[in-house]
């Protein structure tokens, strides 16, 4: 990412954002409409995450009605 905004402004973009305003709107994105993911362990210790199936089918949802 930083590499990208290094070359906007190499090539004369004059409002390409800073690397910290960009990872603050990404945040903000992402609390705003992004999908919440659990954690989770199995019974054999092993870590994983899932995306939780029920904000997705309510987020589809909202747009096709």
């Amino acid at each position: 990412m930083k590499m990208f905004l290094w070359l906007l402004r190499e090539v004369g973009v004059q409002d390409a954002p800073s690397f910290a305003s960009l990872r603050e709107t990404q945040s903000r994105l992402r609390t705003e409409c992004g999908v919440p993911t659990h954690r989770y362990e199995s019974v054999q210790g092993n870590v994983y995450f899932m995306n939780d199936v029920q904000s997705m089918i309510a987020k589809v949802r909202n747009l096709t009605w």
